[in-house]
């Protein structure tokens, strides 16, 4: 910021899962830190945009290409009763009875 101001980043992480909070006014040139959970491997243009306290924006600026190497991670996202997959089916259980669901074949 040329008036020496606070400034406040946002930074556009590159996967698609959008763009970060806007970070704390801060004073110009006080690095700020972020973090993020990358989803899948892949090279990641990393972006970020200054306000200034005015309300002035900057353009984004590419900061630099993350890449992420690996497997994936499986993250279940269901119930526990729902966590018990198999190729030919489903169990649900609920309570005390228990209900088997074939998959549809492919």
């Amino acid at each position: 910021d040329p008036e020496q101001g606070g400034v406040q980043v946002q930074v556009d992480w590159g996967d698609g899962s959008g763009l970060s909070a806007w970070s704390s006014l801060t004073p110009s040139g006080t690095p700020i830190a972020f973090t993020h959970v990358y989803r899948s491997p892949g090279a990641w243009p990393l972006r970020a945009l200054a306000r200034d306290a005015a309300g002035m924006l900057s353009t984004w600026t590419t900061i630099q290409t993350v890449t992420v190497t690996g497997s994936a991670i499986v993250e279940f996202r269901t119930r526990p009763y729902l966590q018990n997959v198999r190729p030919d089916g489903i169990t649900i259980i609920r309570r005390k009875f228990a209900v088997r669901l074939p998959l549809p074949m492919a």
